[in-house]
């Protein structure tokens, strides 16, 4: 059975184990297709930084992780060479370590901290201003437009693939939900959670996966999340009555 098939097996099965656990599960299973000590040292620098933000419901390690899994993955899919790949998933793993200092527009604060570490490991500045680049790739646009950066070559196309997996998976309201909730815990939105639904659909709307790999596998899910989506919008704009959060998760069939 191919790589492809196992991780699809994984990731897909009915299975009732939790997220985290399957997350586990592919990278117990991935662990047999080779992985540098330099990214390997990078995932134990990682993790023992976001520590500092595991009260964060959604940009937490778990999410780190799961973008770092999916861009390993997405890279044997696409046939990325052996330095690509070392760069790219130590770009997956400080994607997000600007968290750690800064909220908004946190992804130069994550290239930054990438360098810094990096300086004394990597003898070849141009891979670390390739690990700045891909870890750029991932600036969340700004509402004002919904543009999100065009990637330049596979490299942008995979980190952003991975970091917008949610929007093709089963699960995409619960992390969506859990979006929400974070951003209101540190006081960057007081949206309602309605109104936070229409910017989601936006999201939807603006963001196309680029990969041959993310597109066969997840365009038919982001669709049917958006088509939910939309049909839960205009149900609520029709009433022109406020309903609680749980409700409308529970129409999203969360």
């Amino acid at each position: 059975m191919s790589l492809q098939e196992n991780y699809r097996m994984l990731l897909h099965s009915d299975s009732f184990l939790s997220e985290k656990d399957d997350m586990l599960l592919v990278d117990r299973y991935m662990k047999n297709y080779q992985i540098s000590p330099l990214v390997l040292a990078a995932r134990s620098y990682v993790s023992n930084l976001l520590e500092s933000v595991n009260d964060h419901p959604y940009h937490n390690i778990d999410h780190t992780l799961s973008v770092y899994l999916r861009t390993k993955y997405l890279c044997e899919c696409e046939g990325i060479t052996w330095d690509e790949k070392e760069d790219i998933l130590i770009a997956a793993l400080f994607h997000d370590t600007g968290f750690t200092e800064v909220y908004k527009k946190n992804e130069s604060t994550g290239a930054q901290i990438a360098r810094s570490w990096l300086h004394g490991r990597y003898h070849n500045e141009e891979r670390i201003k390739r690990v700045e680049r891909i870890i750029m790739a991932t600036t969340f646009p700004d509402s004002s437009d919904w543009l999100f950066h065009t990637p330049i070559d596979i490299l942008e196309e995979i980190i952003q693939d991975a970091d917008m997996d949610n929007l093709g998976c089963k699960n995409s309201f619960t992390l969506s939900a859990a979006i929400y909730d974070e951003i209101h815990t540190f006081g960057y939105s007081k949206l309602s959670f309605f109104e936070y639904l229409k910017l989601d659909r936006e999201i939807f709307t603006q963001f196309h996966f680029h990969t041959r790999t993310a597109k066969s596998e997840r365009n038919f899910q982001k669709n049917q999340n958006l088509n939910m989506l939309e049909e839960v919008i205009l149900r609520e704009e029709e009433m022109r009555t406020i309903t609680t959060r749980e409700t409308i998760l529970y129409s999203l069939q969360v």
